[in-house]
């Protein structure tokens, strides 16, 4: 298999060939980066592109893949609206697996958050607390808009990215905080806070390894995948319910 690693400067990139190299020592890797970019790669074609990347760099990716029918793997974060539908419009031509976290574990916290929240209703009030290293970009994390999204199936709530001055809780808002410092690879809290008890669901990052080898999971999935949008829950969903 022949992977183009976008963003292989960075840290995730460099983690992630070094995966590649100990586990994988067949698969052969290109590193794209600021100076070195996608459109410039002749040759052989690319089996599977991995991103992560900068989210500035989503148009000269996605331009690639279209042009190449090139599979996908999108770890990068922070995209705008208007980045999200170009995505989806990308999808259509070649097989596009996107993740704000690439995570075993977070994908399952999703689904515990998902249920407190149907199993709670309007019991509880909901603060999301998201702490990552000093270098991280964006704010919040795209795993804590994630979490945000599970936690909103039961309604339409107010969102409070932080609070200062007067700011007792309304009705059915949630809270997100965001915590940068230090070497922290990632930890998301979600809080459900009751009459008298609270629930807390956290999962904590020990090693970025952990999300190559997510990202590692879904090139060889993307690989054998239609053109469409893809996700952790495709990944990891029984085959019998492929």
């Amino acid at each position: 298999m022949i992977l183009g690693i976008h963003g292989s400067t960075g840290h995730m990139g460099r983690v992630l060939a070094e995966l590649y190299a100990s586990e994988e020592p067949d698969t052969h890797i290109l590193g794209f980066h600021t100076g070195r970019p996608l459109a410039e790669h002749e040759g052989q074609p690319l089996d599977v592109i991995i991103d992560f990347s900068h989210r500035d760099a989503l148009p000269e990716v996605l331009d690639y893949c279209r042009s190449h029918g090139t599979p996908l793997v999108l770890a990068t974060t922070g995209f705008d609206p208007e980045a999200v539908t170009q995505i989806h419009e990308a999808a259509a031509s070649f097989p596009l697996f996107q993740s704000a976290n690439l995570s075993l574990g977070i994908h399952a916290l999703r689904a515990l958050v998902r249920e407190a929240a149907r199993l709670l209703g309007e019991d509880a009030d909901i603060e999301i607390i998201e702490r990552h290293h000093r270098r991280k970009l964006d704010a919040p994390s795209g795993t804590a808009l994630l979490l945000l999204e599970e936690a909103s199936r039961r309604g339409d709530p107010k969102v409070v990215n932080g609070r200062s001055g007067q700011a007792p809780r309304t009705p059915g808002e949630i809270g997100i905080h965001a915590v940068r410092g230090g070497t922290i690879v990632g930890e998301h809290t979600v809080l459900f806070a009751l009459n008298g008890e609270t629930i807390e669901l956290t999962h904590r990052g020990e090693s970025r390894a952990l999300f190559a080898r997510g990202a590692m999971k879904a090139a060889s999935f993307i690989l054998h995948q239609a053109p469409g949008l893809y996700g952790m829950a495709d990944l990891f969903r029984p085959e019998d319910e492929s």
